[in-house]
C-alpha cells in the first residue's frame, strides 16, 4: 500500500538558526537506504579529523565518543507529496513528526485519527513555530535565527518559505502633526518622511 508524505524539515536548526531537519529513506525497502525524503545529499563533511596533524587537536579528538557521527550531512529538501510504500519505519516516523501525512487517507493508514490529522501546511507551521520557540528560549534576545521573518505558503502543490514583505508605515515628523495629516503637513512645507523599517522579525534569508 502507498501513501503520500510530506518531508518535515521544522525538525532542527543549524548554527544560523536555518531548519536543517531531514529523515531519510526507509533502509528495508529503498535501493539507496542513504537518500533523503524529497531532496538529495548535496555534501557530506567531516566533523572530526584524526589525523590531525596538531596534537592538541589529536588529543581533544581522542575523547570523542568513537560512535559519534563523524560526518555532517547537508542536503536540499522540497516540501512536497512525496508516495512511499507503507511500512513500519514510516509509520514511526510518521508519529514522530519527521514525516507529515498528505492527506486523510495517509493519515488513518498509519494509524493518526480523522480529529488528529492536520493538513500538511498546518502542520508544518506548527513544527516551524515550535522550534522559533525553542530557540528564543535559548538564545539572547538579539540572537534572532535567520528563519525568522519567513512564512510558509502553498505553490503548486510545494510548500514554500517566503521572505515575509515589510509594509511601508507612513510618519510624519513635524510638531502637531499626526500620520493622518501628513499631506497637511507637507503642503504647509514641515518635515516628513516615510518609514520603511522591516517587521522586527524580518531579516535577511541565508545566502
Amino acid at each position: 500500500m502507498q501513501i503520500l508524505v510530506f518531508p518535515n524539515i521544522f525538525t532542527a536548526l543549524d548554527k544560523t538558526g536555518w531548519p536543517c531537519g531531514r529523515t531519510h529513506v526507509d533502509p528495508t525497502t529503498h535501493p539507496r537506504p542513504f537518500d533523503v525524503f524529497g531532496g538529495k545529499i548535496r555534501r557530506v563533511v567531516e566533523k572530526h579529523d584524526r589525523e590531525d596533524p596538531d596534537p592538541k587537536r589529536r588529543a581533544e579528538l581522542a575523547k570523542v565518543d568513537p560512535r559519534e557521527s563523524r560526518v555532517r550531512v547537508l542536503a536540499d529538501v522540497r516540501l512536497r507529496a512525496i508516495p512511499v510504500e507503507l511500512s513500519q519505519y514510516i509509520r514511526e516516523r510518521v508519529a514522530s513528526g519527521d514525516l507529515i501525512a498528505a492527506d486523510k487517507q495517509s493519515a488513518l493508514a498509519c494509524g493518526i485519527s480523522s480529529k488528529s490529522y492536520h493538513e500538511p501546511l498546518v502542520a508544518l507551521e506548527a513544527a516551524m513555530q515550535s522550534l522559533l520557540a525553542d530557540w528564543r528560549a535559548t538564545h539572547d534576545p538579539d540572537d534572532r535565527p535567520a528563519l525568522s521573518g519567513h512564512d510558509l505558503v502553498m505553490s503548486g502543490g510545494e510548500i514554500k518559505l517566503a521572505k515575509r514583505e515589510a509594509k511601508p508605515r507612513p510618519v510624519v515628523e513635524a510638531e502637531g502633526t499626526v500620520p493622518g495629516e501628513a499631506l497637511d503637513a507637507a503642503a504647509a512645507g514641515l518635515p516628513t518622511t516615510l518609514d520603511t523599517t522591516s517587521d522586527p522579525e524580518s531579516v535577511a534569508s541565508p545566502s
